[in-house]
């Protein structure tokens, strides 16, 4: 039994609807499951959390203004908390502490590489020991994504060095049986474009579209610099690569792997080969 399913897939591929059907139709089966989305509190990713001594923590949880709000969105690891800051829901009063929590992540290159490494080495090394027997539990994009996508992005890693450190993280949940579910499409511009038009800005005079978001990611990151990559063309460049070395990275692995093609958005029938893949 794969008691770790990790979903993966480029934006606008369906990981989160599918994870979220995943652990549904796993339930009718009658399993107990988890389900982690990109920004819960998490068990072994830390991308939207922000990671702060202890003694800090300490001092806020105090405040008044923190008071309930921090529940089921905090834990308390070694000498540093890490919060799920983006869930807490803060009035106000709150946006500088939003500031500070955001200026406390680990992502984009907010830590040197091999802080970034021995954080989240130990949490998957953690939740392979800890985990539940008796549940399976769901990862959205913990994986490949978000790490392929610091290290390539911020972290100006080298091909054979991001694909040892996949090979040596999956190590860690072996023996959860973990398997894996690469939702693709054909085409990363077309896929890309239709997320963008999905995702216009509600008011664009406060907040920019998605994409425009996505292209000051990129381009202003030292991959963006290196390649030159601008705009929404630096936008495609760069999931384009991702993919390839996610493909990369996967034929490299030995867990059980269900690439899943997605042709002309045929969502129910995408669903279908997801279900029959699980074997349950």
């Amino acid at each position: 039994m794969n008691r770790l399913i990790l979903i993966e897939g480029i934006p606008g591929s369906g990981k989160t609807t599918m994870a979220t059907k995943v652990k549904t139709y796993l339930e009718s089966c009658g399993y107990p499951v988890q389900l982690f989305l990109e920004g819960d509190l998490h068990p072994v990713d830390l991308a939207w959390m922000s990671v702060i001594p202890l003694q800090k923590f300490e001092e806020i949880r105090k405040l008044p203004l923190f008071q309930g709000c921090l529940d089921g969105n905090y834990s308390l690891e070694d000498d540093h908390a890490v919060i799920a800051y983006t869930m807490l829901d803060l009035s106000h009063e709150g946006e500088e502490w939003m500031t500070y929590f955001e200026q406390h992540e680990v992502y984009d290159q907010r830590i040197p590489f091999e802080e970034f490494q021995a954080l989240h080495f130990a949490r998957w090394k953690r939740f392979g020991q800890e985990a539940d027997p008796d549940t399976i539990t769901i990862f959205e994009c913990a994986y490949l994504q978000n790490h392929i996508s610091e290290l390539l992005r911020a972290h100006d890693r080298s091909e054979p060095e991001i694909i040892a450190y996949m090979q040596a993280l999956i190590q860690t949940v072996k023996g959860l049986n973990p398997m894996l579910i690469y939702l693709t499409q054909p085409s990363v511009r077309k896929t890309i474009q239709r997320v963008a038009d999905q995702r216009r800005s509600p008011e664009p005079e406060k907040w920019k579209d998605w994409i425009d978001q996505v292209a000051e990611y990129v381009e202003d990151s030292p991959y963006g610099k290196d390649t030159n990559a601008k705009g929404v063309d630096g936008v495609f460049q760069f999931i384009q690569e991702r993919k390839d070395l996610e493909f990369k990275v996967m034929d490299q692995l030995d867990i059980e792997i269900a690439v899943i093609e997605n042709f002309d958005n045929q969502w129910k029938e995408v669903e279908d080969l997801v279900m029959a893949c699980l074997g349950v």
